[in-house]
């Protein structure tokens, strides 16, 4: 069974309180729920990868690294607009 077969019904990000990544992930979240072809491009990269990668979630994770890193620089530029 691969990890997309698991019912997984949520994602839960932790962090220390003043760690710098919960304002990255919020500003991210912000960044794409004001940008809907930019978050349905992401959405069609994890659909890809989740096939590509079902029984190999670091590889799956991996495989979204550069799109997240482009969109967090593109998400600072936005805000600092």
């Amino acid at each position: 069974m691969g990890f997309t077969d698991r019912l997984r019904t949520h994602h839960v990000h932790v962090f220390e309180s003043g760690n710098r990544e919960i304002e990255r992930h919020k500003l991210f979240v912000e960044y794409m729920n004001s940008h809907p072809n930019k978050a349905r491009e992401y959405l069609r990269l994890k659909e890809m990868l989740c096939f590509q990668f079902s029984e190999d979630p670091k590889s799956y994770t991996n495989g979204k690294s550069y799109f997240i890193k482009s969109v967090d620089s593109e998400a600072h530029s936005w805000k600092c607009s």
